[in-house]
């Protein structure tokens, strides 16, 4: 699993329900059951299958992170 980003592709929505803007403060963001779940599923295989719980963080956090530098993503 190296060099491999773990990733969902689900829209923002606020706590009312609506999609969160793209100048929102992200304090409005009321989150997406995908967001749990995509980890959730991610981390349970990768335990089933005996995959260093270390591996699965940076797949999950650092390789995310240098893909987006890599395209010029300044900032999230």
């Amino acid at each position: 699993m190296k060099d491999i980003a773990i990733a969902h592709d689900t829209v923002g929505f606020t706590v009312d329900g609506k999609p969160v803007p793209i100048d929102a403060d992200f304090q409005e963001y009321g989150g997406h059951p995908c967001n749990a779940s995509t980890y959730g599923i991610v981390f349970r295989a990768a335990r089933e299958q005996g995959i260093p719980l270390m591996n699965l963080v940076n797949n999950a956090s650092y390789i995310s992170a240098k893909y987006f530098s890599k395209v010029r993503l300044k900032a999230m």
